[in-house]
């Protein structure tokens, strides 16, 4: 984990959204990934949804929270 942290404060890398369901396998690895992001300084947004498998697709209601976020990082130029 100290080996990403360290490569990700060497890129200039951009604003992270994560939607991911808590019945998703993979919920440990986005755990993970937001922790090293927030830790190197990167803007990160996460939603979890409830009850949600791994490729949910457009269910769960994310896609709002996501074009309002996704909005507001352009307004910031």
């Amino acid at each position: 984990m100290e080996s990403i942290r360290k490569i990700l404060q060497l890129w200039d890398f951009p604003p992270t959204y994560f939607a991911y369901g808590t019945r998703d396998p993979f919920v440990g690895e986005f755990e993970e990934c937001i922790q090293a992001l927030e830790e190197a300084g990167v803007s990160v947004e996460s939603h979890v949804l409830e009850g949600m498998p791994h490729g949910f697709g457009a269910e769960g209601g994310w896609i709002e929270g996501y074009d309002q976020w996704l909005g507001s990082i352009f307004a910031e130029g």
